[in-house]
């Protein structure tokens, strides 16, 4: 009889490794338990440090999901230069959203002073930077699970008969809602989280900018919109669980929904989220990540 051992010695040769978890993963998930024992006690020694636990618990939080992405597939955002790019991006991305609650008073911080521009960086620019980041690294990571992502691939792909002027209609209603802001905040409060993501949209459909995430639904894949909105609530759940015994914390005040709170945010509140995400996905894009299926900077 003829053996095979000569082919499973081959094939056990040229097997590949079981992957591993990354060490700077490892170190990720020190910063980030560390950082939220921090937050969470009231240890006299360590009040200096309780009010900047942010921002640590954010770098050690993508740093986790990169290095499970990383382990699951070899790969991972943070290999690659376009994600360095969101750190700057996010800032300012955010930067927006806090100028939008000025209308609106949705949520006030306190435990921090934002009254010199060191506060502002360290309280304000610092943990913004980690928005974007951290959006696109979960969403990355729920990529990598084909049991969540496949029923999306060829799903309902929807036709618009005149794109230009629905595009120009969008542009005119966002931008009005907007300006609206400063005469009805309580009517139209929800509005920081939708305008902004159809202005984005409708503007580059009107100068015929192309939109991954446009072209993949008008196609039915929805993995990327899926994904981007279902990685922003994930996101969401973590802000709102750390925020709760923090001592620098955020608090909301929504109306009409003000009831039934996870952590300082009312239930009703978290339907920001999934929009949120699809905005994530519109800037994140700018800089061609367009998520895992389609991340155009392969440079590492």
């Amino acid at each position: 009889m003829r053996s095979d051992r000569p082919a499973r010695a081959s094939t056990l040769q040229h097997a590949s490794p079981r992957p591993v978890f990354p060490i700077w993963g490892w170190a990720g998930l020190i910063l980030l338990a560390g950082s939220w024992v921090v937050a969470w006690t009231r240890v006299p020694a360590l009040a200096p440090l309780q009010e900047h636990t942010f921002t640590p618990l954010w770098v050690g939080y993508v740093l986790v999901v990169n290095a499970w992405s990383q382990q699951r597939t070899g790969d991972c955002p943070l290999r690659h230069r376009a994600f360095w790019l969101l750190i700057p991006l996010s800032a300012v991305f955010w930067w927006f959203f806090e100028y939008l609650n000025r209308f609106v008073e949705s949520w006030d911080y306190h435990g921090a002073e934002f009254g010199s521009a060191w506060d502002v960086l360290l309280h304000g620019t610092l943990p913004f930077a980690t928005v974007l980041p951290a959006v696109v690294a979960t969403q990355d990571l729920l990529a990598t699970f084909p049991r969540l992502t496949e029923p999306f691939r060829a799903a309902w792909a929807p036709r618009v008969p005149y794109p230009r002027a629905l595009a120009a209609a969008v542009l005119l209603c966002s931008a009005l809602g907007l300006v609206g802001l400063s005469w009805a905040p309580n009517f139209l409060f929800p509005l920081p989280w939708l305008a902004p993501l159809f202005l984005l949209l409708a503007a580059r459909a009107l100068v015929g900018a192309r939109s991954a995430l446009l072209e993949d639904i008008a196609r039915g894949d929805w993995r990327p919109a899926v994904t981007f909105a279902l990685a922003a609530v994930i996101c969401g759940l973590c802000w709102e669980v750390w925020n709760v015994y923090s001592l620098a914390k955020w608090t909301y005040t929504i109306p009409y929904v003000q009831a039934l709170h996870v952590g300082e945010m009312p239930l009703l509140g978290f339907g920001g989220y999934p929009p949120f995400g699809l905005e994530c996905a519109v800037v994140a894009g700018l800089l061609g990540v367009h998520g895992r299926w389609r991340f155009a900077a392969r440079e590492v």
